[in-house]
């Protein structure tokens, strides 16, 4: 048997060394990053004629990296700067004949999702450098009275919140149909309508906030994927707080800005690209691209098939890490003497963690064990039968999580984005065990149990949420094997647990003692 588990040790290292080793990557990593190339090209057709191209250049920030290529910049003759921030790219010339302009540079961007406080800001509050996002405009008419009345049915609670305001508008103007007429492009004609372009629904949005008191302004540039596209996307941005928190109606994200929305300008503006030749043909090619080291020799390339939608990231990556954590569970009970609900509970556990977040799911799974903790007693009294008991608390659990989910939102503390029915099944799963345990030795047993498993549960949670051991697990799925063989290994261990060294070194000191 120890010949097998050396074989599967062996397996995964020879084909990991061998891939690192015929890597030839100057400065080689395990984190495997996603950027997205964008080219923005200008064909002309023309004659001896002057052309002067302007396109905006989106700027470095906390979440979107940008590289230009040098040459681009060097070709270009000026950029410019507005109030917005926005910088522009200029190119001058005489088009001798056909012609071709490009820019291309790469991004990589992060996920933003924003926290809203509750106190909606007046009409009379100071806003010295915002005044101007509370100012209406030709197409974005705040002022109107259509528009203040939409505005004004939101604001009705005393005192009025802004998180609900800012709810109420967003969901208005989302659930309004989106179609591609241009004619449907400024707020007063979408609400009139009832329909909007996309450019008009961050219009309306837009005047919405601005009439309720709230600076905004719109946004734009590309939602990042594989595609050769000709205009821009467009989203709103409104002040809350102490920050600008991006709205997009559209796609349905609310204080969310998503890794694949790259922010090229802001304010109300359209892309200048003044051309004097006959006829210009402009689009934007977009390409994704995956920053993996170590593709060569793959005998399965995951990374490849998340990037091309055939596999979804998420399930994927608990396939992958649930033998990690099962092994980690492993060595806590069978090495170290912990005692824990079952095996996979605690890496369930641990990847409920991962997705709510680490303080909010041990806030939800103390408060699922302690609510059952309370129920037990009146339940016990009343000589309930088992079956029917464990529906019974399984009942005020779902009840609980249904509230709880309502709570997460209302308030915010987790994301709207986050997929809570996997932490909730798993955490439903955890309160059985546990009801299980209350009734066949007690209560003080089944809670020393459960502070066991919420050790080795945090102890899964710290491993399987390092991106490091997320990245190297789908770079190198091979190394599945080499867990097997390790399990297979651990499966032999005769010695003593860390636990009980404690409790026999009084029988080593009482037969000293003899001796």
């Amino acid at each position: 048997m120890k010949t097998i588990a050396y074989t599967l040790l062996l397996i995964p290292i020879l084909l990991v060394s061998f891939r690192v080793g015929t890597n030839d990557e100057p400065d080689p990593g395990v984190i495997s990053e996603l950027t997205y190339n964008v080219t923005y090209q200008y064909d002309i057709h023309g004659e001896d004629q002057q052309y002067e191209i302007k396109s905006y250049l989106p700027s470095d920030n906390f979440r979107q990296d940008i590289t230009v290529k040098s040459d681009d910049i060097l070709n270009s003759d000026i950029i410019l700067s507005d109030h917005n921030s926005n910088r522009k790219i200029v190119w001058r010339g005489t088009a001798a004949s056909d012609t071709t302009i490009s820019f291309q540079y790469s991004v990589k961007t992060k996920h933003i999702q924003y926290s809203i406080s509750k106190n909606l800001p007046t009409r009379e509050k100071e806003f010295t450098e915002l005044s101007r996002y509370l100012i209406p405009s030709a197409n974005i008419q705040s002022n109107h009275q259509d528009i203040s009345e939409i505005s004004n049915r939101y604001m009705l609670d005393t005192p009025v919140k802004v998180r609900d305001v800012a709810k109420g508008l967003f969901q208005f103007v989302e659930k309004i149909p989106s179609v591609e007429n241009s004619s449907v492009s400024d707020a007063l004609t979408c609400n009139k309508r009832r329909v909007c372009t996309e450019e008009g629904k961050s219009r309306l949005l837009t005047a919405l906030f601005r009439s309720a008191g709230i600076p905004a302004r719109m946004a734009g540039g590309l939602v990042l994927k594989d595609e050769k596209k000709g205009n821009m996307d467009y989203w709103t941005q409104a002040f809350i707080g102490d920050e600008w928190i991006t709205f997009d109606p559209e796609r349905g994200h609310f204080a969310e800005l998503p890794a694949t929305h790259l922010e090229i300008f802001k304010g109300e503006i359209s892309v200048e690209n003044l051309v004097d030749v006959g006829s210009t043909d402009s689009h934007y090619d977009i390409r994704r691209d995956r920053l993996n080291d170590y593709p060569a020799f793959a005998l399965f390339n995951i990374w490849n098939l998340i990037d091309g939608n055939e596999l979804p990231l998420k399930p994927v990556m608990v396939l992958l890490l649930l033998p990690l954590g099962a092994y980690i569970v492993a060595i806590c009970t069978n090495v170290v003497g912990f005692k824990t609900y079952g095996v996979f509970l605690p890496v369930l556990i641990a990847f409920s963690f991962i997705d709510m977040g680490l303080i909010q799911g041990l806030i939800f799974f103390t408060a699922i064990i302690g609510l059952i903790s309370l129920m037990s007693f009146p339940l016990e009294r009343w000589g309930i039968l088992h079956v029917p008991k464990i529906v019974c608390l399984l009942t005020t659990v779902s009840l609980y999580c249904l509230a709880s989910i309502k709570i997460f939102y209302i308030t915010g503390w987790v994301a709207p984005s986050a997929t809570l029915t996997f932490p909730i099944i798993i955490l439903t799963l955890i309160s059985e065990r546990f009801a299980q345990k209350v009734e066949e030795e007690s209560l003080r047993e089944a809670l020393f149990i459960y502070g066991q498993t919420l050790i080795v549960t945090l102890s899964c949670y710290w491993i399987l949420s390092a991106s490091v051991i997320q990245h190297f697990f789908i770079t190198f799925p091979e190394t599945l094997i080499g867990i097997a063989g390790l399990s297979l290994l651990l499966g032999e261990w005769i010695g003593l647990q860390l636990f009980e060294y404690t409790r026999f070194s009084k029988i080593d000191e009482e037969v000293s003692y003899v001796k």
